[in-house]
């Protein structure tokens, strides 16, 4: 059995290095950034589907904040122009990056879903989130 966590957390790493509206990224859950706008991600759930005799369907889920700190600008200019942008921007990698190619010779499709936007207090000032899921789903063989 396969398991693809590995070269899919690479690509994600890879696709999003390469949002130039994003200037840190973190593979890992943390309260601490250091510079803004950030992408924080990480596994969130797998699910099983068994297509066929043969056929693994899995799904592979994966939770992505884009972060901005309000002390680049207010609040207006930030739910209005700084992290939709850098959202954007995401979205439009991740859609140019997954074309329903190959990862370590298993077919994948990427989706991805916007959540909820937020603001909260950090001890720096105030963050604002959004978060998106990204779901890639791999045919394997049992």
């Amino acid at each position: 059995m396969t398991s693809l966590y590995a070269p899919i957390m690479q690509q994600i790493q890879t696709t999003l290095a390469g949002v130039g509206a994003i200037k840190a990224i973190y593979a890992y859950p943390t309260e601490k950034v250091t510079h803004y706008p950030a992408a924080i991600y990480f596994p969130d759930t797998l699910e099983n589907t068994f297509e066929s005799n043969e056929d693994n369907l899995k799904h592979y889920r994966f939770k992505v904040y884009v972060v901005v700190g309000s002390a680049q600008k207010d609040q207006v200019d930030i739910f209005s122009d700084i992290l939709p942008n850098a959202v954007d921007k995401v979205i439009e990698a991740f859609d140019a990056a997954w074309d329903g190619g190959t990862i370590d010779g298993h077919r994948v499709w990427c989706l991805i879903n916007s959540g909820s936007w937020t603001i909260g207090q950090t001890p720096e000032g105030l963050e604002a989130q959004a978060e998106l899921t990204l779901e890639f789903r791999a045919v394997t063989n049992t």
